[in-house]
Formats: structure tokens, C-alpha cells, sequence
């Protein structure tokens, strides 16, 4: 009778010597429970286990280092945020007895109530900023004229540019801005909607355009123009590249455009600081001149230099120096006479930047030098406002009126108001690098 044989197979220890690189030539034991799945023998079971110890230990004490540096950087930031509730908390008492009316011969003056105001809005910005959990105010932007009222909205998140330079313009429905980098070689165009949300931008290479210094719109076209010293471009919104208008061009070397503006279908642009004003109307798709006013037709001669041109449904807005002094003049649209001269603005520096804006015949004024905005309303009685630290530098609005954008450098924004029965109020706020 034949006797039935079998063959066992044994397993071998799955252990590679990290030394050797030598597989263990023992008999498999176990699978490691450890989870990684090698069948192992007694002893490098046992080794495998050491080293799972081993490594445990080491986590924990790095989990503990962890929360010994957690807690000596909570005592520092707790005794230093101690020290900064008791100092605020201290400001903000020093203010209360200051509000306090003794007598109606020993009442507060408006000085004092100015001062605490200020000291608070001051609190209300350092509070902000170790609250990060909050919502970001803008209460500091509101401005309220007799004729006219800002008021911010808080609830946009702000949009973030790439540099610092800007100019802008509004059409009907859209805004540009041109935001120049740094560098000076290619800079953006960044459309952005009526709800200041950005749709897109497209480059502008310096190198083969120029540099811009001047935006205008036809607003019923919702067609933007581009100015440089020597040319201007058209550029529609649906457009990813700038055209020239052959019809706008300056072939002379020393002259230059410097500004310019739009009045119902029509562009005016500045020639050098105010040797000329010409006048273009836009039919067939171009730019034709319409009309040429040479300095010694319309300005006096004492006139310097013409910083910013605006117009509304009936004037032409200018800012002008004369005499060293800056100061608004009104002129006729249609025949360059002037209706009113010497609104004066207590800017005396040549070297700023001066923007102008027309909202129903008033007119708003600021300067990059200063914290201030002016309004001349329709009585052409001139208010100041002064912002607590933002310096206004740009304005425009959309061809309603009823949607104005306030640049600010400080911190670089643009704020975006709706103008709702003679008040405005902030829709968006844009942020700027």
C-alpha cells in the first residue's frame, strides 16, 4: 500500500535589514498587526514593536513641546493684550468727562465735541484691527454736505489691484481703471461692472502705446477713449486690444496732449498746459474736429495751466491756475465762453494731482496733497469736508449719476456710492495695492 506524501510550504520572515539589505532567512511568525501587512518572525516582531514604542514616544514629546510654546506665547500675547485693553479702555475714558454739560453756561464746545469725535473714530479703527473677526466698517468714509450726502455701504468684499497708479473713468454701465505697475513696462485695464465686480482686463504695454494720462467714455456707446501725449485710442468694452483713432493724432514733436473730457457725443482734449482746447464729435464710428479754441480766444492771460476738465449736461467744469492760485471756472459747451470764473480751491501746490466730478450741477473737488473734498452746489457756495486720513484722489461717476467712484490712496481704494433721492450711498468698496 502506497503511502500518500504531502510538501509543506513555509513562509519566511519578511524583515530587510536596513544595514545589509539582507531578507531574514527565519520562518515567518505572524502578520505584524501594526498595519503594515509583513509577515515577521519572533524576534523582528518583537524589534518592530520596540520601534513603534520608540517613535510614539518621540510624537508625544514634540505634542508637548508644542503645548508648552502655546502656552508661554498666550501668557505674552494675554499680558500684552491686558496691557492694550487698559490703555484703550483709559482713552476712551478720558473722553467721557469731557461730554459732560456742568451748565448751559459751561456747555461743551464744538471744538472739544470735534476732538472727541475724532479720537473715537480713531478707537473704532484700532478696534477694527484686533477684531478681525468683525465686519469691515467704512464709517469713515461717509461725507455729508447740506446738498449732497456719502454714506458707505459695508457688506462688499473689497477688490485688490496691482499697484499703486491709477486713473479711471465711468461710462454707462462700466468702470475702467488703468492701474500703471510699478515697473512702468505692462500695466492693466481692468474693467470692472456696474456692481464694481471686475469682468476682465487686458495688458497695456507701455512700450508700444504710451503711457496713459486721460480716460474718457461716450456713455451712450459705453466706448472708452484712451489718452496719451501724442495719441488717442478707442477701446469699447467687448475690445481685448486698443485701436488709434487716425483722426486724433499730434504730429508735431513739442506738442502734446495733457487731458481731456466728453459732453454728451462729443470728446474735448487739452493742448500742452492750456495752449488749446479742440473739439471732436463722434460719427460713423470716429472721431472728427467739430471746433479749435487757441488760449488767447477763451482764457485770460494770466492763466497757467488747466489740471482737470470735466462738463456736465450744461457746462464745461475746469480747474485751472491762475496767478498761482487753483481755482474753478464754467464754461459754455457748445461755445467756449466763459459762465462763471473764480470758484477759488485752496490748493496752492503746482505738483498735484486734482480731480473733478459733476453730480446734477454740483461739483466735487479733491486733491492727492490733501485729506480734503470740495463741494461747490448749485448756488456755487463753496464746503470742505475733511476726511480723518483717507486722501481722495480720483472721482467719476456712471452716466446716471446715480453710481460714484471715489478713489482713495489711503489705504488704496475705490469706494463705489449709490446716489439714492440727493444721498449716496457706498455699494462697493475696491482695494488698490
Amino acid at each position: 500500500m502506497a503511502l500518500l506524501s504531502s510538501t509543506l510550504t513555509v513562509k519566511l520572515c519578511q524583515h530587510v535589514s536596513k544595514e545589509t539589505k539582507v531578507l531574514c532567512s527565519q520562518d515567518e511568525y505572524v502578520k505584524c498587526p501594526c498595519g503594515c501587512e509583513l509577515g515577521l518572525c519572533f524576534d523582528h516582531i518583537t524589534l518592530h514593536h520596540e520601534q513603534m514604542k520608540k517613535e510614539m514616544s518621540l510624537l508625544i514629546d514634540t505634542a508637548n513641546e508644542q503645548k508648552i510654546i502655546l502656552n508661554q506665547w498666550y501668557d505674552k500675547k494675554r499680558q500684552e493684550l491686558d496691557q492694550q485693553r487698559d490703555n484703550l479702555e483709559n482713552r476712551i475714558n478720558e473722553q467721557i468727562p469731557k461730554l459732560t454739560i456742568k451748565s448751559p453756561q459751561n456747555s461743551v464746545n464744538l471744538t472739544t465735541l470735534n476732538t472727541v469725535k475724532d479720537e473715537l473714530n480713531d478707537m473704532n479703527e484700532i478696534i477694527k484691527g484686533i477684531n478681525p473677526g468683525g465686519v469691515i466698517s467704512f464709517n469713515n468714509y461717509q461725507l455729508n454736505f447740506p446738498e449732497l450726502s456719502l454714506i458707505p455701504v459695508e457688506n462688499k468684499k473689497p477688490i485688490q489691484l496691482e499697484a499703486n497708479s491709477c486713473i479711471m473713468a465711468a461710462s454707462s454701465t462700466s468702470l475702467l481703471v488703468y492701474n500703471r505697475s510699478d515697473d512702468k513696462k505692462i500695466s492693466k485695464l481692468i474693467f470692472f461692472n456696474e456692481n464694481g465686480d471686475v469682468n476682465y482686463d487686458i495688458q497695456w504695454v507701455e512700450s508700444e502705446f504710451g503711457v496713459i494720462i486721460d480716460i474718457c467714455s461716450l456713455q451712450k456707446t459705453d466706448i472708452f477713449f484712451l489718452l496719451t501725449n501724442k495719441v488717442m485710442f478707442k477701446l469699447g468694452t467687448a475690445q481685448i486690444r486698443p485701436t488709434i483713432d487716425t483722426g486724433v493724432k499730434q504730429h508735431s514733436e513739442k506738442a502734446t496732449f495733457t487731458l481731456m473730457c466728453n459732453y454728451k457725443d462729443y470728446i474735448f482734449i487739452v493742448h500742452g498746459l492750456c495752449e488749446a482746447i479742440e473739439k471732436y464729435s463722434f460719427d460713423d464710428n470716429q472721431l472728427k474736429s467739430s471746433g479749435k479754441w487757441l488760449k488767447k480766444d477763451i482764457f485770460d492771460p494770466t492763466y497757467q495751466q488747466i489740471k482737470c476738465i470735466r462738463a456736465t449736461d450744461t457746462c464745461l467744469g475746469m480747474i485751472v491756475i491762475e496767478n498761482g492760485h487753483w481755482k474753478l471756472d464754467l464754461f459754455h459747451p457748445v461755445y467756449m465762453y466763459r459762465l462763471r470764473c473764480g470758484l477759488k480751491i485752496n490748493f496752492n501746490v503746482e505738483n498735484i494731482v486734482l480731480s473733478l466730478l459733476s453730480t446734477e450741477n454740483e461739483w466735487l473737488v479733491s486733491s492727492d496733497l490733501s485729506n480734503m473734498i470740495y463741494l461747490y452746489d448749485k448756488t456755487h457756495q463753496a464746503e470742505s469736508r475733511r476726511m480723518k486720513k483717507q486722501t481722495p484722489t480720483h472721482m467719476c461717476a456712471l452716466a446716471s449719476k446715480k453710481v460714484i467712484f471715489i478713489r482713495f490712496s489711503n489705504p488704496n481704494i475705490i469706494i463705489m456710492y449709490n446716489r439714492i433721492n440727493n444721498t449716496v450711498e457706498t455699494k462697493a468698496p475696491i482695494l488698490l495695492k
